[in-house]
């Protein structure tokens, strides 16, 4: 795939998405709330409004805990599907392949092998930037919008009749802007649609529960490996873990870090997880995602204002790690204290 048609407006996505019959719903792995509630949206529209015969749905490694519990809070069953173990095969004629909320290749897992199939396909994703542009036929991706469900919820804003679903994306929105401190007059109109049928009083109550205990872990095990230095007026931490990357990163900025890193082993491959404060303009943003590809020269990467992933193409030994951690953050230092 050379190139993608952006398309902008409602009316142009829906005449896009009358022309199939059959529908495959991809999200990153293990799904967050923005986007298993973007995925269960899509599901619900594309059966009950445009009356698909079938609507497949993958998300890789699962759902979160905290998307899963909530969705079943709500009265909502996922129903997705982790591997490609099970028999799959739709006709590519009248089926249209939609990855919702990937961030990049890399967020697709084994999943990636989809793209490969003649379906026509479609990205719809907040992050701003992503190697998927390029393989897919269309990309919905406003440069305004903070969350995949904002973008969900004003695209099918009159065929959104489902209360419980309308609280989910309420969520997807809630989480993905930190409950509005990252948001924009896009964020503000879908959240106050959504709210006409899911209160965010009633929401906010079930939002706010008790984090799980591996997480909680996870978070304290990362703050006592963290490497802290400060350059001119920043503060920088990098620290590692083994799962809960996105979460630890969030805390270490509300902690005070202006800039935290966060690396996290896998199977196969290695997450470095950037996340940057309110005092990270975007000239230096720009700046800083460079420097991680030149020092890093992943094999994926993507996402958006102050929030970033890279992954490397091979998984770091418990031994590498250290050194590793020290070498971001002495590059990063070095970075910002010409700032």
């Amino acid at each position: 795939m050379s190139s993608s048609r952006r398309i902008k407006s409602p009316s142009h996505i829906r005449e896009l998405l009358s022309g199939f019959k059959n529908a495959v719903l991809l999200t990153h792995r293990y799904a967050d709330v923005d986007a298993l509630a973007s995925a269960l949206a899509f599901r619900y529209v594309l059966s009950n409004k445009y009356g698909y015969e079938h609507v497949s749905f993958f998300c890789p490694e699962g759902v979160s805990a905290q998307a899963l519990n909530l969705a079943r809070r709500l009265g909502l069953e996922p129903s997705c599907m982790d591997n490609l173990k099970t028999d799959f095969s739709l006709p590519t004629s009248n089926t249209i392949l939609i990855i919702l909320d990937a961030g990049g290749l890399g967020q697709l897992g084994v999943f990636k092998d989809l793209l490969n199939k003649e379906y026509k396909k479609l990205l719809v994703d907040h992050h701003r930037k992503s190697d998927l542009i390029r393989l897919v036929d269309y990309v919905v991706m406003p440069r305004q919008a903070y969350s995949t469900s904002e973008i969900v919820a004003i695209m099918f804003k009159d065929m959104l009749d489902n209360k419980e679903l309308a609280g989910l994306l309420f969520a997807g929105i809630i989480n993905d802007t930190s409950r509005f401190r990252r948001a924009s007059p896009m964020t503000f109109k879908a959240s106050y649609s959504l709210a006409r049928l899911f209160g965010y009083g009633k929401l906010l109550a079930m939002l706010t529960v008790e984090e799980e205990l591996s997480k909680r872990l996870a978070k304290l095990k990362a703050a006592q490996r963290a490497i802290v230095a400060k350059s001119g007026d920043y503060l920088i931490v990098v620290t590692h873990v083994g799962s809960f990357e996105s979460d630890v990163a969030t805390s270490l900025v509300s902690l005070g870090a202006d800039l935290a890193v966060v690396v996290s082993p896998k199977d196969n491959e290695t997450r470095v997880v950037v996340r940057g404060s309110g005092k990270i303009n975007n000239d230096m943003w720009g700046r800083i995602t460079e420097l991680f590809v030149r020092n890093l020269e992943p094999t994926s990467h993507g996402g958006h204002f102050r929030a970033w992933v890279f992954v490397l193409g091979r998984s770091l030994s418990k031994k590498e790690l250290p050194s590793f951690c020290k070498k971001l953050s002495d590059f990063l230092g070095s970075a910002l204290s010409n700032a």
